[in-house]
């Protein structure tokens, strides 16, 4: 039996944000599909129901790796968020649990960290109710991953949650516990497995005279409502719409007064929901209050740090007789606010740019309007700091991610922090789409299909009904004879004169056959009647059917009498 309730690892690698958005997000999740799961502990279901709901609320833009083990490990499964189908997954699962064997935790981690994109923000969870029984250092093999995982990236989170009674006796337990507690970015979480998270950063940097709001990262990506509790005497620390949502959290800072000297705020968040489990809720804010040359880097508004995006550049090639956009620009504000201090000293941040093999010599870059290459340089008397990207249609449709590497000349701090070096990068997508012109094309193609399809499945049917005899004869004593198939037409017209139909009358609204002859003194017409294997006639002028009647049957004989000319006709219906 395996020796502990429900252990649930969330390992993220968290880096700074985007300064216009956070940096794009992807999901490693590695799920136990061993017997035990089900039976004796009974959390398989559990289990995958937070899986399931962890992932449907993540922004579509995700990338999702699921690695399914249990000795073995499954050919890992990969989506974006906004392609998730549960059902495939899920059936995966149930067969993956029925072969189960020993737990190769360690198997799993290694493969799962093969998923880690360096330029974005990483989360990995291993889902698991077993201590590792494959590797023969067991437990230890999978302390040693926890510690080197930590010591690797600087904002690796590691969450533990345990579910079941007297786990902390389990001496292999006590081992992972020690493994988390040894690291500030790592929690052990007891008998919960409902909605946990941490913040990236829990002490941020600020100087007295340039006082912004901050921003936290939160693990969770879902949407809780909670608070801020702060007693502080110089600072009133509040979250913004008493929300944590969209895995992040704005705390926006109001200076009640200056503070003396140097200062350190301490605030507590709060869920206001009991199922969310905040692991680091006390988080701090030292204050520095020399007026020292400072640049801030960020949203103008000061909330964010780190990776910069640029958004979406769209290009299609040329269609029929329209062009094509070969080139989009798109922009990216740097945000950048020198204060006082630093502009009166004119300093300044000498910028280069890591540009991936892919955009060198065909992706343009500019800084307010200037080309540059691989280097340029922020001056406190810039007005701006726009970086515009001109990105050409031939590179391939994929994400870019441009480093960016900044060295201080004349500050003494950047946001706050006597760090002279500033790294960050761009990120941006390039989709290679439809021309406007062939998208418009296809809709009203699409459209004029459905039409189409309706009208001659369904109203045309209806509205014009085909008659459902086969054959019409028709004969006198005087020598006239004429037999025609009248079998799918919509209407038969008996007449002296001819009155063609043109191509698109016949095609949506059915063939009207026409029987000429100048023995017809007069039309008279035939016409379906329901879905019956009979016909309606309707006469007109100077003529008598016998016997009296309105409707021609299934081989039926009748006698028309014109009574101008004194002919007889006989009718067949064959």
């Amino acid at each position: 039996m395996k020796q502990f309730g429900i252990i649930v690892f969330l390992i993220a690698l968290i880096p700074s944000l985007s300064s216009l958005a956070q940096r794009q997000r992807n999901y490693v999740y590695l799920f136990d599909c061993t017997w035990s799961m089900k039976k004796p502990n009974d959390i398989w279901e559990k289990a995958k129901l937070f899986m399931k709901d962890d992932i449907q609320q993540l922004d579509n833009n995700v990338n999702v790796t699921i690695v399914l083990f249990h000795q073995n490990t499954a050919e890992p499964i990969r989506f974006k968020a906004k392609d998730f189908v549960w059902e495939n997954i899920e059936t995966q699962c149930e067969n993956m649990i029925n072969a189960s064997q020993r737990t190769g935790i360690c198997n799993a981690w290694d493969l799962g960290l093969k998923y880690i994109d360096k330029n974005r923000n990483n989360y990995l969870y291993l889902f698991t109710d077993g201590t590792e029984n494959v590797d023969k250092r067991r437990t230890d093999a999978v302390c040693e991953r926890i510690k080197k995982w930590c010591l690797q990236a600087p904002n690796n989170y590691a969450f533990f949650v345990a579910l079941g009674k007297e786990i902390k006796d389990k001496p292999d337990v006590k081992k992972l516990i020690a493994a988390t507690e040894a690291c500030d970015r790592a929690f052990y979480i007891e008998d919960h497995l409902g909605p946990f998270g941490a913040f990236d950063k829990t002490i941020f940097n600020l100087n007295s005279h340039s006082i912004k709001n901050i921003q936290s990262v939160f693990s969770d990506y879902g949407t809780f409502n909670a608070s801020v509790v702060c007693n502080d005497e110089y600072y009133k620390v509040s979250l913004r719409d008493n929300k944590i949502k969209e895995g992040k959290a704005i705390f926006l800072i109001e200076q009640k007064k200056h503070p003396t000297s140097n200062h350190q705020v301490h605030f507590v968040v709060k869920a206001n929901n009991k199922e969310l489990h905040i692991c680091n809720p006390d988080l701090f804010i030292n204050i520095d209050t020399r007026d020292l040359a400072n640049l801030d880097l960020g949203q103008p508004s000061g909330e964010t740090e780190g990776q910069y995006c640029a958004g979406k550049a769209e290009t299609y090639s040329k269609f029929l007789f329209w062009e094509g956009k070969e080139v989009e620009n798109i922009q990216v504000d740097l945000g950048t606010i020198f204060n006082d201090q630093a502009k009166k000293v004119k300093s300044c941040l000498n910028v280069s740019l890591d540009i991936p093999t892919e955009l060198k010599n065909k992706c343009k870059l500019y800084y307010n309007g200037e080309s540059i290459g691989t280097t340029f340089e922020i001056k406190s008397s810039d007005t701006n700091s726009i970086i515009t990207l001109e990105v050409p249609h031939s590179i391939a449709q994929k994400e870019y991610v441009i480093g960016m590497e900044g060295k201080a000349s004349g500050l003494e701090t950047i946001n706050a922090e006597e760090n002279l070096s500033y790294v960050s990068s761009i990120y941006f997508e390039h989709d290679v789409c439809w021309h406007p012109m062939k998208v418009l094309f296809m809709w009203l193609s699409i459209i004029i299909v459905t039409i189409l399809f309706v009208w001659f499945v369904f109203l045309k049917p209806l509205l014009y009904p085909r008659i459902r005899l086969s054959r019409i004869e028709l004969s006198s004593r005087k020598g006239y004879y004429t037999n025609k198939k009248i079998n799918g037409a919509v209407k038969v017209v008996v007449t002296n004169k001819y009155k063609p139909q043109n191509w698109l009358n016949k095609l949506f609204c059915g063939k009207v056959l026409f029987i000429k002859d100048d023995i017809w003194t007069s039309p008279w017409e035939i016409t379906p009647k329901g879905r019956k294997k009979a016909a309606k006639i309707s006469l007109h002028g100077n003529y008598m059917i016998t016997p009296v009647t309105s409707e021609l049957s299934n081989y039926g004989v009748y006698q028309l009498d014109n009574m101008t000319t004194k002919e007889t006709i006989t009718i067949k219906i064959l």
